[in-house]
């Protein structure tokens, strides 16, 4: 079978966990002997190459810089460019199925290929048919079922209350977000068949008027990893202490505050923040609070930011680690960072939402928390350091986790058999 995939990024250009899951989709696909193609876009030129095995071709993107409309002009004009080169190279290459990889490459490109009347399939990895994009409205409460005066409301009350001309921008801004979720929900309904990554996401497309029948749960792949030796404790200074690691966007959503808070609570650990701002070195003030926090409460040495970090050296910050936490507010599709964290079997402490509660076993793998409370957080820390045995029953059932529901080849074969079913009956 020829299986292409269309993706805005691909390994190693990563901004987040989609693009190391696209990496993982298609090597195992490309494991269980089909042929794999990869369609991707850079901001550089163009470029081919082979990445184990999966024959990878780069196309350049094309951007613009016009004040006020260069949001706009930039997205619709990305799709528009994507979804040239998806009826070119599908021309060139005459794939048995197509399958996209994340939200941008669904847009323009899904009709392209009902037109061309290629099987197409798309992983969601994302609460996309949320306006504002994290599933919590204005109110701070969770919300599935979206609509254009929630929207709206929620656009221009979230960032706080603009004035004079910002508020003109946020008007203009809130009316082009609901046109474009709009826009995603009228594409992803020419898509063969979509493949939510977890049952939460798949709720939400329930709840937004999708077909059950047209929705498959396949997870996103992780391989299981070994802890190794490193010095990493030694260079940062925190040797001989727990670690407890977070690594991601330092955001709000993500609920880093919390664990700085709960600092204060904890003794004989230390709290590792991995990332800084939404991605590599953007500096924020969400940022500038967390280091104003941990100098208000004298938490020096004991919450530690390491910054950004490459993926490919994430390895060192997970051997070190001993628990991994992830306390906001965000509807987690499927946590790539929870995922890595039990291939290592590393015990976690998420918020139950979203799809946290389908990779956290509560009390198994980790502990599921019901509150966005730091002495909550800081019960649960000492809850899991305080039992040796405990702790390693928990690493245990971490590791086998992954391997029963997450493994690359399961996930390959899961794939494998929706392709066939369809090319089978058409």
């Amino acid at each position: 079978m020829k299986v292409l995939f269309i993706s805005r990024r691909f390994y190693p250009d990563i901004t987040g966990g989609g693009q190391i899951s696209a990496y993982h989709i298609a090597k195992a696909v490309k494991s269980l002997g089909h042929d794999v193609y990869v369609l991707t876009f850079t901001t550089s030129g163009y470029k081919e190459e082979d990445l184990d095995g999966i024959k990878v071709f780069r196309y350049p993107i094309l951007y613009v810089n016009i004040p006020l409309i260069s949001h706009f002009l930039n997205l619709e004009g990305m799709y528009l460019q994507m979804a040239y080169r998806a009826w070119r190279f599908t021309g060139r290459i005459k794939p048995d199925v197509v399958h996209l990889l994340n939200i941008e490459s669904i847009y323009l490109t899904s009709w392209i290929l009902r037109i061309k009347r290629i099987p197409s399939f798309a992983t969601i990895n994302d609460p996309c048919l949320c306006s504002v994009g994290d599933c919590v409205d204005h109110s701070g409460k969770s919300c599935l079922e979206c609509c254009p005066s929630k929207a709206f409301a929620c656009l221009m009350k979230k960032r706080g209350t603009p004035r004079g001309f910002g508020y003109l921008k946020r008007f203009l801004g809130s009316i082009y977000q609901v046109i474009h979720c709009w826009e995603l929900k009228s594409s992803a309904k020419q898509v063969t068949e979509l493949f939510p990554v977890s049952r939460a996401i798949e709720r939400l497309f329930l709840k937004n008027g999708f077909d059950g029948s047209r929705l498959k749960v396949i997870r996103n792949p992780v391989p299981i990893k070994d802890k190794t030796r490193t010095d990493l404790g030694r260079r940062l200074g925190i040797s001989g202490k727990k670690v407890i690691l977070y690594a991601g966007r330092v955001t709000a959503e993500k609920g880093v505050h919390l664990m700085v808070e709960a600092m204060k609570y904890i003794e004989d650990a230390v709290f590792l923040v991995v990332g800084k701002g939404s991605y590599k070195n953007v500096h924020t003030r969400y940022y500038e609070h967390l280091e104003e926090l941990v100098r208000r409460d004298n938490l020096e040495g004991k919450v530690v930011f390491a910054g950004f970090v490459e993926h490919r050296d994430m390895g060192d910050y997970y051997s070190i680690s001993d628990l991994l936490v992830l306390p906001g507010t965000y509807y987690e599709p499927l946590s790539r960072m929870l995922l890595e964290a039990e291939s290592y079997g590393i015990p976690v402490v998420a918020s139950d939402v979203g799809g946290n509660s389908e990779i956290v076993d509560d009390g198994r793998c980790g502990i599921l928390l019901k509150a966005q409370d730091a002495v909550e957080l800081a019960g649960a820390v000492k809850r899991i350091f305080g039992n040796h045995e405990v702790y390693e029953e928990m690493s245990d059932h971490c590791r086998e986790k992954i391997i029963k529901e997450f493994s690359p080849e399961k996930v390959g074969q899961d794939l494998v058999e929706e392709y066939g079913k369809y090319l089978a009956s058409h």
